[in-house]
């Protein structure tokens, strides 16, 4: 079954489905939690973004899904 990809929203588990075995993923955490979200939050979304990027075992770099805001409590992302 096919899956679609769309230019907003796209996930780190149909990329890799798709393109995993070709490419290095990178990011796909929300660092929108890190400023909003709790230390629970966090922490869930980190290991999704984990679980998700090293699916296949290849290349995947942990990184934010965009950056680190101005302001933002570092405490979340240690």
């Amino acid at each position: 079954m096919p899956t679609r990809l769309t230019r907003r929203g796209v996930g780190l588990r149909p990329v890799n489905d798709l393109y995993g075995d070709r490419v290095a993923l990178v990011g796909n955490v929300n660092c929108g939690l890190f400023r909003t979200g709790t230390e629970e939050e966090c922490t869930a979304d980190i290991r999704r973004s984990l679980r998700d990027g090293m699916k296949r075992g290849t290349g995947y770099i942990f990184s934010t899904s965009n950056c680190v805001y101005t302001g933002m409590p570092l405490k979340g992302m240690i």
